[in-house]
Parts: structure tokens; sequence; C-alpha cells
């Protein structure tokens, strides 16, 4: 279990970012294989999957896509991994039975960039504090 400095002066939001990072691999995963047959939409759900990292103490695991044709894209998730996957509920059927919806996955990894984003923002600003509290206020 990590208590280190960082985890002292970020919170949660460390392992947001790593969060935020599986689920842009998991959208762009998605969108890679918006043609593929029988292909189904995944996705985490951002606040069960940082309320599980925060009660297991970052405790790593590994949870790999399977893989229903020799043609589909390869993907092994990262060691931060603490939440299932879960298949996005389509709103239109398609008629290959696939679930990607080119514009739902846009918008999804649009404001998961956005969210990223505001916790590098966040931590930045701790950061300069910081620098200041060490230099004096200068």
């Amino acid at each position: 279990m990590r208590l280190g400095l960082e985890s002292q002066l970020f919170g949660i939001h460390e392992q947001a970012l790593n969060i935020h990072v599986r689920r842009a691999e998991i959208i762009a995963h998605n969108l890679a294989n918006v043609s593929t047959p029988n292909y189904q939409a995944k996705d985490i759900d951002f606040r069960a999957a940082l309320q599980q990292t925060s009660t297991t103490s970052l405790k790593t695991t590994s949870t790999a896509l399977n893989r229903t044709h020799e043609k589909h894209l390869s993907f092994s998730g990262s060691d931060t991994d603490t939440a299932p996957l879960q298949h996005r509920n389509t709103l239109q059927q398609s008629i290959d039975g696939n679930t990607v919806d080119s514009h739902v996955e846009h918008a999804a990894y649009a404001e998961n960039t956005l969210r990223y984003l505001a916790n590098i923002t966040f931590m930045n600003h701790r950061l300069q504090t910081l620098n200041v509290v060490l230099s004096g206020g200068r």
C-alpha cells in the first residue's frame, strides 16, 4: 500500500488519471472495431472503478479482452485495471450485431479527455502551490 507524499498531495487524482487512461484505451478499441460484425462496445463505470481503486488500495489485477476473430485488434489492460468491463447499451440495433455507435464513442472519448485534463490541471496547481511554499513564497 502506497501512502507516500504523492498520495497525500494528490489524493485520488493519481488513481483517477490511471482510470481515465484505461477508459480512453477501451473507447479507442471500440472505435477501432466500429465495422467488426458482432463486436460489442465496452466501457467501464468510472465512479465504480475509482471507488474500487480507493477501497482496494491500488491492488493490481489484469483484465484482457477476448478476441472473437483473428482480425480483431488485440488489447490487454494495464496493471491498474480495477473495474470489470461492461457492455455499452446500444441506442440503435445494427444488422450485423455490432453495438459500436461512433458518435457515442467520440462523445465519450471527448468527455473522458476533458476530465483527464481537469485532473492534470488540479495536480499542476497542487505542484505550483507546493513549489511556492517550498521557495518561501517567492
